[in-house]
């Protein structure tokens, strides 16, 4: 579990979780009479019995990037209703998901390095429009985005495209039937 400022907690889930292996009676407690002799741990696989759970480190700035992604700044006790159980039981699922929701989000904001492209004009053009052909953007760009430049001309009516998440692939259909699947 990490403890947040004023939001809480949030469970952190682990494979571990729930194994007790101190329980008393029988061969298993003293490790015999499970294994192969290797005092019950299987096939000489595992961690040992001094083992422990990695403790996730404090984010500082966890807390205000949670507030970023929170819906509403509401307490759990104005949630749940004194009348309605399965409502109640609702909300609170509801008002957890949420927070869960918000957490997952401002520790996955930190993967987030790309920014988005621009262009700028020199300083001395007085001219607010300009007028670029991927010929011009090809040659300013760098040899990485350069390479990834093709060209697309389909003849056959207009089409609908989509790229994948991880942008390597993209689906192309057409409303005459043609379909296209290509790796990038």
């Amino acid at each position: 579990v990490i403890k947040l400022d004023d939001h809480g907690e949030v469970p952190i889930h682990s494979r571990r979780e729930g194994l007790d292996r101190n329980k008393a009676g029988g061969d298993d407690a003293r490790g015999r009479g499970k294994g192969r002799g290797r005092g019950g741990r299987g096939k000489g696989r595992g961690k040992g019995k001094n083992f422990k759970e990695p403790v996730p480190k404090p984010d500082k700035g966890l807390a205000k990037r949670m507030s970023k992604y929170a819906r509403e700044d509401i307490a759990l006790k104005d949630v749940v209703s004194k009348h309605d159980k399965k409502l109640s039981s609702q909300m609170k699922q509801r008002f957890r998901s949420d927070r869960d929701n918000a957490f997952r989000l401002a520790k996955a904001e930190v993967l987030q390095t790309a920014e988005a492209g621009f262009i700028e004009t020199e300083e001395g053009d007085d001219s607010q429009t300009q007028r670029l052909t991927q010929q011009d953007i090809i040659q300013s760009a760098g040899v990485g985005v350069a390479r990834k430049h093709f060209f697309f001309d389909l003849p056959y009516g207009p089409y609908c495209c989509s790229v994948g998440r991880n942008g390597q692939n993209m689906l192309a259909g057409g409303q005459k039937g043609h379909i296209a699947f290509m790796h990038l």
